[in-house]
């Protein structure tokens, strides 16, 4: 199934620790988020999230199963979309070199992004820290 005008995020976890993303290139303050963006014509949601996920931290998921956690339509400027938030449990060698430092990666855009693993359980007490994404990552605990 394909799907246009959506978003796809993926909360890849190992041992309590998800990588979080950054723009670089936004204004202050610069807002960590879960790892994802839009779905382009004729990708599947999974596809999105893959391609988004390594485009924005370097991290290739081809070999990780992704588990649809949740599928929420959102609206933004007045337009509606559906939101798919996927999972995955990755071995903790993936995310060695975010662990205790940031990495910065360009993508093809050329938007710089820089990802650092965060405890999952700290994100709430993390500064800028995207609102939305720490809602649907509480709503997943109920």
């Amino acid at each position: 199934m394909t799907v246009s005008d959506g978003t796809a995020l993926v909360v890849a976890m190992s041992e309590g620790l998800v990588p979080l993303v950054r723009q670089l290139s936004k204004p202050d303050p610069l807002f960590w988020k879960i790892p994802g963006g839009r779905i382009q014509s004729g990708e599947t949601p999974e596809e999105a999230a893959r391609r988004e996920f390594f485009e924005e931290t370097g991290i290739c998921l081809d070999n990780q199963k992704l588990v649809l956690l949740s599928q929420t339509p959102r609206t933004r400027h007045g337009v509606t979309f559906m939101q798919y938030l996927f999972g995955a449990g990755v071995p903790k060698e993936l995310l060695a070199p975010y662990i205790d430092q940031s990495v910065t990666t360009c993508d093809k855009e050329h938007e710089r992004h820089e990802t650092r693993c965060f405890p999952i359980n700290d994100l709430g007490q993390l500064p800028y820290f995207l609102e939305s994404h720490l809602e649907m990552l509480k709503m997943l605990k109920h």
